[in-house]
């Protein structure tokens, strides 16, 4: 099982792939490009999006840059 967390705020105006976003349900994403990434927190996702989930299909419009930093670890 992986887990994840939140630990604090960084870089707000990062602009350039890879960058983390963040959805309107709290799933947080890693992206590669402006619709693919992989998933490094579920939040409350409406979807069922667990950690580690890669899409080529995200909808970018759901999203805005994330200003935090995701501490992943073996649980």
């Amino acid at each position: 099982m992986i887990d994840s967390k939140v630990v604090n705020t960084i870089n707000p105006n990062r602009t350039e792939f890879p960058k983390l976003m963040i959805g309107t349900s709290g799933v947080v994403v890693l992206f590669t490009n402006p619709m693919c990434g992989t998933v490094v927190s579920a939040g409350r996702s409406l979807t069922g999006s667990q950690i580690g989930d890669h899409l080529r299909t995200f909808d970018p419009v759901r999203f805005t840059n994330f200003n935090g930093k995701v501490e992943l670890s073996n649980v």
